[in-house]
């Protein structure tokens, strides 16, 4: 009996080490990809149809190949690249403008391995099914036994990760549906292709894939044609990129008004316009070769691009903030210190080229200006109007900002004139103040005026004191800038500027004498307070 035990126990542990030692082939260990490598993507002018070469570290794949009548440019393109052998080929469906140029590049360009729907194309299309009687034809010349991808399977090309999202069936009425849809992860950023598939693939993936579908680049679906690219679809995927593939001067009239307005909040290429378009990405920011076809619009709540957000302005200064170009604030802020202002934004998955700024007075346009090409400012003193502020990234998107209107102020008057005869010196308080004297016969006449800078003026006071007495700023002042000393008197006078910033100077006159009998102080005119 302890035999038949010790012998149990063997077999036991002999079961548990298999099983960890197969563990692995039994339920596959799924790796992320390597963040931070490089991945090209080339979208190709195939004339009316799609083809995109991927190339990651080293390898090389397509998505599509366009059609037939194109083929030999396109294989041309490919050796231009250095493309010697495929890892990969995904043909999205059995149409000839997205497999027909595979009959001439497949048997000059070897592939390991190459992913093909089940559902096939119907019949009743004399052209379709001539293609696709050839195309099946050069798979079986080649060896090339088509495997069928299943939704949320994963492959790996190079250092990138290849997710397929569709197809969900293989009897679709529109075949249409029937494409694979490929999500392709390079480290943070990301690609979907969506061959021709319609609203009814694009409804199961919906409900599928809803949160996995988020992109940075969206191949637009079925060449931008109305029966693809819902709003629901293209809010889930919410892509800072979106690229049509289509002909130029093509029979469909692609690409569709009501797709492009769909499209307003992302770049926008087309292949028709501008030929091959190459994407790269290094992990986190994905650049262009091209500048878009039609440029992101600026959302109509934030004022702000999807590849140029949260856009912001810090300062010492509290109240000041960005707004749209076109807005104007209700009243000035006024600021009587210097103001430093330092501007920054959000570029998603673009990098920044510059960020610029203008001041902009008020009453003039930034249109008529030079920008700066510094993210910070400071503001000493004497501005009234708004700072602009220009964003750029690399793939050509600019946006305008400003902040709200301010006064900076910081002094109460720049300078002061004072007119008298004979003529009386005023020094400011702040200042050491010379001991001399001016001496009057019968009475004195005198005026105050200042330069109160870009806030104007708010009042000018005034205070005599008399030998003897000491000079109260909370003692009562005449709201004037202008008054008649007559004699006998000996004193001073106290002059007080205000602006309409809140900023106040207070000057003081050097010794008077005023000699002669006395006369009514009295006041030649008061100035609005």
């Amino acid at each position: 009996m302890p035999k038949l035990q010790k012998f149990k126990s063997v077999c036991s542990r002999a079961k548990i080490f298999f099983l960890i030692l197969f563990l692995p082939f039994l339920f596959p260990i799924q790796t992320n990809a390597s963040t931070g490598d490089d991945l090209d993507v080339y979208f190709m002018y195939v004339g009316q149809g799609d083809g995109a070469l991927l190339e990651s570290n080293g390898k090389y794949m397509l998505i599509d190949c366009g059609p037939e009548d194109h083929a030999e440019e396109t294989l041309a393109f490919l050796k231009e690249q250095g493309v010697t052998e495929l890892e990969y080929v995904i043909a999205t469906h059995g149409h000839h403008d997205h497999a027909g140029g595979l009959l001439t590049v497949l048997p000059e360009i070897p592939v390991k391995k190459l992913f093909f729907p089940t559902q096939e194309p119907p019949a009743s299309a004399k052209f379709t099914t001539k293609f696709y009687a050839g195309f099946r034809e050069m798979l079986v010349e080649q060896n090339i036994e088509p495997i069928r991808p299943q939704p949320g399977e994963v492959i790996y090309f190079g250092t990138t990760k290849i997710t397929f999202l569709a197809p969900r069936g293989n009897n679709y009425s529109s075949y249409n549906n029937s494409s694979i849809v490929a999500k392709v992860e390079n480290g943070d950023n990301s690609f979907l292709f969506t061959g021709d598939a319609e609203l009814e693939s694009e409804q199961e993936m919906l409900s599928s894939y809803r949160y996995q579908l988020k992109a940075d680049v969206l191949k637009v679906g079925h060449h931008s044609s109305w029966t693809s690219t819902s709003p629901e679809f293209l809010a889930a995927i919410d892509p800072s990129f979106s690229v049509i593939s289509c002909g130029i001067d093509n029979a469909a009239g692609f690409p569709r008004k009501r797709t492009l307005k769909y499209l307003r909040a992302t770049d926008v290429y087309r292949t028709d316009l501008l030929g091959t378009i190459h994407f790269h990405s290094d992990g986190t920011t994905i650049t262009v070769d091209q500048k878009p076809s039609q440029r992101a619009q600026m959302d109509a709540t934030t004022g702000e691009l999807k590849n140029i957000y949260n856009t912001k302005v810090t300062s010492n200064v509290e109240g000041i903030h960005l707004m749209k170009s076109s807005e104007k604030a209700e009243d000035y802020q006024m600021i009587t210190e210097p103001v430093t202002l330092e501007f920054s934004a959000e570029f998603g998955v673009t990098k920044n080229t510059t960020i610029k700024y203008m001041l902009v007075p008020e009453g003039e346009s930034y249109y008529d200006g030079k920008w700066t090409n510094k993210n910070k400012v400071t503001i000493k003193d004497d501005f009234k109007g708004a700072v602009y502020v220009r964003y750029a990234n690399t793939s050509g998107d600019i946006l305008i900002r400003k902040t709200n209107e301010f006064i900076v102020d910081t002094k109460a008057v720049n300078t002061i004139t004072v007119t008298s005869d004979p003529e009386v010196n005023f020094y400011s308080v702040d200042t050491e103040i010379p001991d001399t004297s001016v001496t009057a016969e019968k009475q004195l006449n005198i005026s105050f005026y200042g330069d109160f800078g870009v806030s104007g003026i708010s009042s000018i006071e005034y205070q005599l004191v008399e030998d003897g007495f000491d000079f109260n700023p909370y003692g009562t002042w005449q709201y004037s800038n202008n008054c008649t000393i007559g004699g006998p008197f000996s004193g001073y006078i106290y002059a007080r500027f205000t602006d309409k910033a809140g900023n106040t100077a207070i000057y003081r006159s050097e010794h008077i004498l005023v000699e002669g009998t006395p006369v009514i102080p009295n006041t030649a005119f008061n100035v609005e307070q």
